[in-house]
């Protein structure tokens, strides 16, 4: 008798008919095409996880979601390599005079600054143009985030990289 669908409330029709809890839980569903789950409540839409296949790109469709820039600019030569943060890129100079800024250009970035960073040496590592006045990196992600922050340019944010693991965190991993 557990097998027999006709005895299990549903909630949808055709396409999106699925087994419910009770009659009064229904709610509106996405319909997931491809994937081993087959609805996703609205409440659960556009929360990040990826858990319909499709999900993500229906929520940066529909809510036109801005995309989150986490790499900078990387300009490379023949001669040089350099990252060129916020906006210190080439064509803003009318951006930085107006903040009342400079770009100079820093050494190549190193961290922990006594050692070499997956054996490149500086002469290949990129040298970084950021801002000369500190910026608040509350807005910031990834690569930008981490070369602002650990060199010093953000007014309040610290180095994710000066944290040392917990060993605690990763039982048995040690």
């Amino acid at each position: 008798k557990d097998e027999d669908r006709t005895v299990w409330p549903t909630c949808g029709r055709g396409l999106t008919e699925h087994i419910v809890i009770s009659n009064d839980t229904c709610r509106d569903v996405f319909r997931c095409r491809s994937s081993s789950v087959h609805f996703v409540e609205y409440d659960n839409l556009c929360d990040g996880a990826e858990s319909c296949g499709s999900e993500n790109n229906v929520c940066k469709v529909s809510r036109s979601l801005p995309e989150v820039f986490t790499s900078v600019y990387h300009y490379k030569s023949h001669h040089t390599s350099t990252k060129n943060l916020l906006y210190c890129l080439p064509g803003m100079a009318g951006l930085v005079f107006l903040k009342k800024d400079t770009c100079p250009l820093h050494s190549p970035f190193r961290y922990p600054i006594r050692h070499k960073i997956l054996g490149l040496d500086d002469s290949k590592r990129p040298k970084l143009k950021l801002p000369a006045i500190k910026q608040s990196c509350d807005n910031m992600y990834g690569e930008t985030y981490v070369l602002m922050s650990c060199t010093g340019s953000c007014s309040d944010s610290k180095c994710p990289l000066t944290a040392s693991p917990k060993l605690s965190l990763c039982h048995n991993q040690f």
